[in-house]
């Protein structure tokens, strides 16, 4: 059904009839992980669990465990400052204080570093 092969610089790739994937490991076990999952995926495909949707990038569909139908678009980026501003309202109820506390220190210290990488004053 599908191979892997590694390149000369360690890498794997997935290889399904026509086409060829880099899978951006060397490590041959994370590889074959991935090689199983992908035949797995292509079982529901025939068996009929998982449906291909017309228009999409089939390697990155079937690589993907049927879940990407093309390359992620980000809708809007998030500063650091803007995601901790967002979340921190959830934090007492998830983390416990000292994990919230350790969480706004290490944000606090990450905006007061200078460009030589220095901490301010």
């Amino acid at each position: 059904m599908a191979w892997l092969q590694q390149d000369p610089s360690g890498n794997y790739h997935i290889s399904f009839r026509l086409f060829k994937r880099s899978l951006r490991t060397s490590n041959e076990k994370d590889a074959r992980t991935r090689l199983d999952r992908l035949e797995e995926t292509i079982r529901l495909v025939e068996a009929g669990r998982i449906e291909i949707p017309t228009e999409i990038d089939l390697p990155r569909f079937l690589l993907s465990d049927g879940k990407l139908n093309g390359k992620p678009v980000v809708t809007q980026s998030l500063a650091l400052q803007e995601l901790f501003a967002r979340i921190s309202h959830l934090t007492p109820y998830v983390l416990a204080r000292d994990l919230r506390q350790y969480l706004e220190n290490k944000v606090f210290h990450a905006f007061h570093v200078n460009v030589t990488g220095e901490p301010d004053g």
